[in-house]
């Protein structure tokens, strides 16, 4: 009898001590699934601030942009005779105005002198006007058109060949060319020579598909 006692006491104290341990395990899985949850909505929350982050440093940018475009509305006056003194003086000054003096530093304006037919495709060039010839002007020698994809900087090729090298002159200079305006595959080209020392030597401003650079 005492022996059977024993077993029963020992039986019903294993069954106590199993469901304790399922109502342990279950409890600890409701725990886990509640942190699990709100570690979900944290990185969700996470997510969505950095979304709204990108968000206002994208709008500030653009406000930015448009605030630069506005100023750029008025015109640089003629205060010299000279077309290639003219020229260079209004890319000074739009650069003055389009980047902020604690950020010229970083965008300082390269050294650039004007090919033998840039004036001449700037006067006569009907697919865009003098004022964003001037701006995307500026943005090729801050630096800013490289980061651009409205500009899409890229080397022109020696051929027209999609295999070609890079169309190179004989005093080591590289041609570049970059879009003039955005949204059409057909848009006006700006095109340069980047010479060996870092200078900018501005080719011709032409249509898309106009690659003559001398």
């Amino acid at each position: 009898m005492r022996a059977a006692h024993a077993r029963r006491a020992v039986a019903s104290s294993v069954h106590e001590h199993a469901e304790k341990d399922d109502r342990q395990g279950a409890e600890y899985t409701r725990l886990a699934g509640q942190l699990a949850d709100k570690e979900r909505r944290l990185r969700e929350k996470d997510e969505t601030i950095a979304g709204l982050r990108q968000q206002i440093q994208k709008q500030g940018k653009q406000l930015r942009a448009a605030g630069r475009d506005t100023e750029m509305l008025a015109e640089v006056p003629t205060v010299f005779a000279d077309p290639v003194r003219q020229f260079r003086y209004e890319v000074e000054q739009l650069w003055l105005w389009s980047v902020p003096e604690a950020e010229r530093d970083e965008q300082p304006l390269a050294a650039f002198q004007l090919g033998r037919d840039w004036l001449t495709s700037v006067e006569e060039i009907e697919l865009v006007d003098r004022r964003k010839i001037l701006d995307v002007t500026v943005e090729v020698l801050a630096g800013r058109a490289a980061d651009s994809t409205a500009r899409r900087l890229r080397r022109m090729r020696s051929s027209d060949g999609g295999d070609s090298g890079p169309r190179v002159r004989g005093d080591g200079a590289v041609a570049w060319r970059c879009d003039l305006k955005q949204g059409t595959a057909s848009a006006p080209r700006l095109m340069h020579w980047r010479l060996p020392d870092g200078t900018i030597e501005l080719g011709r401003v032409a249509a898309h598909d106009d690659t003559q650079l001398r």
